[in-house]
This record gives C-alpha cells, structure tokens and sequence, in this order.
C-alpha cells in the first residue's frame, strides 16, 4: 500500500508541484510517514472494496485508469496531505532562516550585559534577574506605535525581542518544569548556542 501512496503522490506532484524548489522524493516520504491509523485502516479498506467492484466489471485492471477515476476521493485525500508537507516543509525552512539571521546579528553585537537569569511564570510571564540575582524591570513605552506591535506578539515573541535587545554573555534558566511549551527553550538554544543553559536545580529555582 505504501508503493501505491507513492506512485499516486508522484503523479500529484508533477501534476501540481512540478518546477517546486523542493526535493520532490523527500516530500513524499514525509508525506507517507503521516499516518493517521484510523484513516489508514479506512482508506485501506476503500481501496480493496473499490479494486474487487473494478476486477468484478473488468477482466483485467488498467492501473492508471482505476487510479483516476475510480479512486478519485483518496487522490484528493493524497493531494491534501501532500500540500500539508509542503506548507511545514516551507515553515521550517523560514523557520530556519530565521534563526540564522538573529545568530548572525547577535554575533556582531558586544553583549549588553554579562549575565541574564529567567525565571518563567505561572501566568505564562517571565522575571528577569541580572547576575546579583535582582529582578531586572524591562517595560515597552505605552505609545501607539509600541501598542500596536505588542498586540501581535505573545509573550514568548516579547522575551526574544528583549534577550535579542540586551544579548548577553551568558543566560541561565530556571524552574524548567513550569514552562509549558518547550519550542521556545528550543529557539533560545538554536540563537544563543553555549551562550544559553538550563538550571536542573538551585537554590535560586526554589525561591
């Protein structure tokens, strides 16, 4: 079955996709290791319901025709995870490329101070502590324009701004357990490199 999804992907692609800049094998298999196992089963058992009609009325399968026509609805199925890849393979390499420039950026630039603590909040926020360990108050000008630009951004996009802002030499983080979301931890490790760490556990953490 898995040979199959490719052949009819491979069409879809050359169909739709052809003159992509974009490997068009590695997008397929990527395509295919999307299973959901409950719509497998279901369209496995489309396929072999939809075959035996086509051998009962036809002495012998013209592969290609019996694709087109008779599976038509799994064709579609095929084409809209097919597209689904090709939009996250496009997002990961924006993605990409955009830690590349902020790595690049933050390399030119001489830190802004030497040492930076963060200590996540409950209520999604975050404190920030300089390398006595008191809480550093970064506040964003209420004006219009600062309004404006906050409204877009959520608070793990506002933390980047300002470590981005402040680029420090080293950056420790604490009270990993109470971060739900893992992706910026990523991120920040992906731009700073050995410049960021993560605390397993202080005396710090537990204040």
């Amino acid at each position: 079955m898995e040979s199959f999804e490719q052949k009819i992907l491979s069409d879809i692609f050359d169909v739709y996709f052809d003159g992509a800049e974009i490997n068009k094998w590695d997008i397929i298999q990527k395509t295919v290791a999307k299973k959901d196992t409950y719509k497998e089963n279901y369209y496995n058992r489309y396929f072999v319901k939809k075959l035996t009609k086509y051998l009962e009325e036809e002495n012998y399968i013209n592969m290609e025709g019996f694709i087109r026509f008779r599976l038509s609805d799994y064709r579609w199925k095929l084409y809209d995870r097919l597209c689904e890849t090709i939009e996250e393979y496009y997002i990961e390499q924006e993605y990409k490329e955009f830690v590349s420039l902020l790595k690049m950026y933050i390399d030119e630039r001489p830190p802004m101070i030497d040492l930076l603590h963060i200590k996540p909040c409950h209520d999604g926020n975050f404190s920030l502590y300089d390398f006595r360990k008191e809480k550093i108050d970064i506040s964003i000008e209420k004006n219009s324009s600062c309004n404006q630009i906050e409204f877009f951004l959520t608070k793990d996009d506002m933390l980047l701004s300002i470590l981005i802002a402040l680029t420090p030499r080293r950056i420790i983080w604490h009270n990993t357990e109470i971060l739900k979301n893992n992706n910026l931890q990523n991120t920040l490790k992906e731009v700073f490199g050995d410049r960021f760490s993560i605390c397993d556990e202080c005396d710090f953490c537990k204040k």
